[in-house]
């Protein structure tokens, strides 16, 4: 059992990443949407280990995916939205739950715009 909760799945610097939404969204309001972007970049893999270690039915949280892929569309950074959203669907390999479909059609409209 861990000895704080720093070390629980899910938690960053102390906090569950869902504490995060708000501060992702003042950045994006504040428009340091490169701030934002750094700090869903640092957030992706305890969300992703949140997941994995809660067993082949708990879902990865799609929200910060779609704000990394909405933040890369607006830059013109076309080859990273579709990285973000690849990874996303791929995160859900591991387990039983399918990704949302709102990214994977996300997804499949970006890979066609890089043709």
């Amino acid at each position: 059992m861990p000895s704080n909760l720093t070390e629980l799945p899910g938690n960053f610097d102390g906090r569950h990443f869902s504490t995060y939404v708000d501060q992702v969204k003042t950045l994006r309001r504040l428009k340091r949407d490169d701030c934002a972007a750094a700090l869903l970049l640092r957030l992706l893999p305890v969300i992703e280990e949140e997941a994995v270690s809660r067993g082949p039915r708990w879902p990865v949280a799609p929200w910060y995916y779609e704000q990394l892929a909405i933040i890369y569309k607006k830059a013109k950074r076309f080859e990273d939205e579709v990285g973000i959203l690849k990874r996303y669907v791929d995160a859900h390999a591991c387990i039983e739950e399918k990704p949302f479909e709102k990214l994977v059609q996300r997804l499949q409209k970006a890979e066609l715009g890089l043709r």
